[in-house]
């Protein structure tokens, strides 16, 4: 009787632990997606000389680093661009959305 406990208790555990390793595995496979997306392009088709980024980063849903914002006028003035001609948007989420990195990058003149 003993015996037949101890293994059932044992297989339990075993599938527990494989279940565990699988949610795991399905966690580290889907935690990281990078989207980029143009967001703006002018009618010539030109791409500018200078490129900008402006990139803030977002922790737990709740607070962004330094208080960094991806703003165009932010990623122009970083680089140096008075004329834009083509905007590009990258959103970067690591561990399932606990961490999140936007960036904004402008090209122009």
């Amino acid at each position: 009787m003993i015996n037949i406990k101890i293994i059932n208790q044992f297989t339990i555990m075993k599938k527990f632990f494989s279940l565990c390793a699988i949610a795991c595995a399905m966690v580290a496979f889907q935690s990281c997606c990078t989207v980029n997306a143009p967001m703006y392009c002018n009618a010539e088709g030109k791409i500018g000389s200078k490129v900008g980024e402006a990139t803030s980063t977002q922790y737990l849903l709740l607070w962004t680093s330094k208080g960094k914002q991806q703003t165009l006028k932010e990623a122009a003035k970083n680089g140096g661009i008075t004329t834009i001609s083509q905007v590009e948007y990258q959103n970067q989420s690591v561990l399932g959305g606990i961490i999140m990195k936007r960036t904004t990058r402008v090209y122009g003149e």
